[in-house]
């Protein structure tokens, strides 16, 4: 795997809303000296339901965004906008990098793990129908795939951790349940905050992946940390589409201080 460096540049972190917060307090928890820029594209949530061409033309708005900020790498923290990557760059050329929030779970999976394991695989839509994950998890996976499209606007609507998300996850998930899973993929960025939801329903013997702390290990592996350390203190920033009761709460309670946050238009 070749190493990245991106020196003081910015990692640029994008996401459909709140939920690539997620990740964001990862990365920044092994990286606290790197710079990042987060972009949440809060007008249009959720993403899991836009068409192929919307989704493609969106994501690639929110590229051209960052390359207008300099950033010297970009995580794609939504896991609708990951399924149509290869599509995008095959349309425009980016002067950074670019990590997906998939490619973590794939390697995982590619490493000595349980013989045959039974996955269980829970997104939206689009991530589902896209057979992303399908294509590229290793071909001795017994995978399922669960479409669930209520829950990242349950999640933004601020309803994560309540009765209301504990009785649509178990809706979702519980017809499953008796097929003992070994372990259960949160497939998009909003699902970590429903994660005590999920392992309710799922029961102990099922491992529901963390995957903020996933993405962010498989990008220390892939950064050369000596060569990014920032010596002097970059300010972050965070951007999104439009300011929201819940992105506001939200930043406020994964970094522990006010955000700022900085309103612009695709």
């Amino acid at each position: 795997m070749n190493k990245l460096i991106i020196g003081q540049k910015p990692i640029g972190i994008f996401d459909s809303g709140a939920g690539g917060l997620t990740i964001a307090r990862a990365v920044k928890s092994l990286f606290p000296n790197q710079p990042i820029i987060y972009f949440g594209d809060s007008l249009h949530l959720p993403y899991g339901d836009k068409s192929e061409k919307v989704l493609s033309k969106l994501t690639s708005d929110v590229m051209t965004f960052f390359e207008s900020q300099n950033v010297g790498l970009v995580l794609v923290a939504c896991n609708s906008a990951s399924s149509v990557l290869e599509l995008v760059q095959d349309k425009m050329f980016f002067t950074f990098p670019i990590v997906d929030v998939i490619s973590p779970v794939i390697s995982l999976f590619k490493q000595s793990r349980k013989t045959n394991p039974k996955v269980l695989l829970v997104g939206t839509r689009k991530t589902i129908r896209s057979n992303i994950y399908q294509k590229k998890l290793p071909n001795d996976i017994q995978l399922h795939a669960v479409e669930a499209p209520l829950l990242a606007p349950l999640v933004e609507d601020g309803l994560a951790q309540t009765d209301i998300s504990n009785a649509i996850v178990k809706h979702y998930v519980k017809p499953h349940s008796k097929n003992m899973y070994d372990y259960c993929i949160l497939g998009c960025t909003h699902y970590p905050l429903l994660v005590r939801d999920f392992e309710s329903a799922l029961g102990k013997s099922c491992e529901v992946l963390d995957i903020p702390k996933l993405v962010a290990a498989y990008l220390k592996q892939r950064l050369d940390t000596a060569q990014n350390a920032n010596k002097e203190y970059i300010t972050d920033r965070y951007y999104c589409t439009d300011i929201t009761e819940f992105l506001i709460k939200q930043s406020q309670v994964f970094f522990g201080q006010e955000i700022k946050l900085e309103l612009v238009s695709l």
